[in-house]
């Protein structure tokens, strides 16, 4: 109940800062669990963009840190956090929540990069999403993200560019994890180099969600 009031409000408040636009995005209502969202990660806004545009709940992991009060451990996992320690060796227990939740036919969201990056810029992509995605046999949504530093009217002009899901039952490098999260990430930023290099970004003022059926 927490999670969509809270993904209600924000849903409301956040376009009055941000013009988002979302690109090839006609079949996104379609998305549905089991699935893995995996996007690049420069902003703390990131997690709350890719669990406003689904339909479906969201779970991300998120650094343990965030938990550490009893007012923070409650809010983030109200909103589906699933807390990791990225310093620890075995992640038993986060692991077998996201299997779990996959199991249950729930949409995950990984960054592959584990961290915030940025802007272009690259991290060396960890393991989890290859992991998870081979081991649940789920496919996975890429998602590009570009958060434009100018402001126009005191709004930030956001774009979401929704890539074709990865099915990687036929994967060629199946026993490489690196490999696989490497290709996973570089499918992300492929969608944002492609989008830059189109020119094709509009001067007037958008509506504050839409989706570019042309693109």
């Amino acid at each position: 109940m927490v999670y969509i009031i809270i993904k209600y409000v924000a849903k409301c408040l956040i376009p009055i800062r941000y013009n988002i636009v979302i690109k090839n995005g006609d079949k996104l209502h379609e998305m549905k669990g089991p699935l893995i969202v995996s996007s690049n990660h420069t902003s703390s806004l990131d997690p709350i963009l890719i669990g406003l545009i689904l339909d479906s709940p969201v779970y991300f992991m998120a650094k343990k840190e965030l938990f550490r009060t009893k007012i923070g451990a409650w809010f983030f996992t109200a909103m589906n956090a699933i807390s990791i320690d990225r310093n620890a060796y075995m992640l038993i227990r986060p692991i077998r929540k996201v299997l779990t939740l996959l199991e249950r036919k729930e949409v995950v969201g990984i960054f592959p990069e584990g961290k915030r990056v940025k802007k272009d810029r690259k991290g060396k992509p960890k393991n989890g999403v290859a992991f998870f995605a081979l081991k649940a046999r789920v496919p996975v949504l890429p998602i590009g993200l570009i958060i434009n530093d100018k402001r126009r009217l005191l709004r930030r002009k956001v774009t979401v560019i929704i890539g074709e899901p990865i099915d990687l039952s036929d994967c060629p490098f199946k026993n490489s994890y690196s490999q696989i999260s490497e290709y996973i990430m570089e499918v992300s930023h492929t969608l944002i180099n492609r989008e830059q290099l189109s020119g094709k970004y509009r001067t007037n003022l958008e509506p504050n969600w839409q989706i570019d059926k042309k693109v």
